[in-house]
């Protein structure tokens, strides 16, 4: 990168946990370090009801910071009931994280998938992007996003209203397959 056009980057994670209670700076101190080192916009990801719960919070609370609402696949048996009323919240630009994840089976597979297929219907219904990991893209989660590529058209439309519609847009479009939809740490 040219030193000139340094300040032109801007960084977003698409993928933090600023509620993670391990952090010894806390979340005031993840959000300072992380603009001191160039990353001007977070996504701080659901996992659960109350880590949802968290993310909507701390996104609140700073201007650079959006929230998504999700039930990971180790979440699936608590079932998406559990994350949808969160789901209208200001802030939230995203469903997830979620997916499939039949290498631990911390809930059964039919859990996990009915949960994923569950959140990717309530993403095209709210016209929200997906955010998911898997270690590797297998024919199940092939055929669950399938029917989620149509939605990038109604993204295209949200992204000339508002910001928050802008966020969502960009993370979509930088989906990876067999890596996270949205990805970690990039430039836009």
């Amino acid at each position: 990168v040219r030193p000139d056009r340094v300040a032109m980057i801007r960084l977003t994670d698409t993928h933090c946990h600023l509620y993670d209670p391990r952090s010894d700076e806390g979340t005031e101190g993840i959000v300072r370090a992380a603009l001191e080192a160039g990353v001007h916009r977070m996504i701080t990801i659901g996992c659960d009801e109350a880590t949802s719960r968290s993310a909507i919070e701390i996104a609140s609370r700073y201007d650079n910071v959006w929230a998504t609402v999700g039930l990971h696949p180790h979440e699936a048996k608590h079932g998406v009931a559990t994350i949808e009323p969160l789901i209208g919240a200001e802030r939230v630009v995203a469903i997830g994280e979620c997916g499939l994840d039949y290498y631990y089976d911390h809930s059964d597979r039919d859990a996990q998938r009915l949960a994923f297929a569950e959140q990717i219907r309530l993403a095209h219904a709210h016209r929200l992007a997906l955010e998911g990991e898997w270690c590797e893209l297998t024919g199940s989660v092939s055929r669950a996003l399938a029917s989620y590529e149509a939605s990038a058209r109604a993204w295209e439309e949200l992204a000339r209203r508002d910001e928050a519609a802008l966020i969502r847009l960009e993370a979509a479009l930088l989906a990876q397959w067999g890596a996270p939809i949205l990805s970690k740490a990039v430039a836009l």
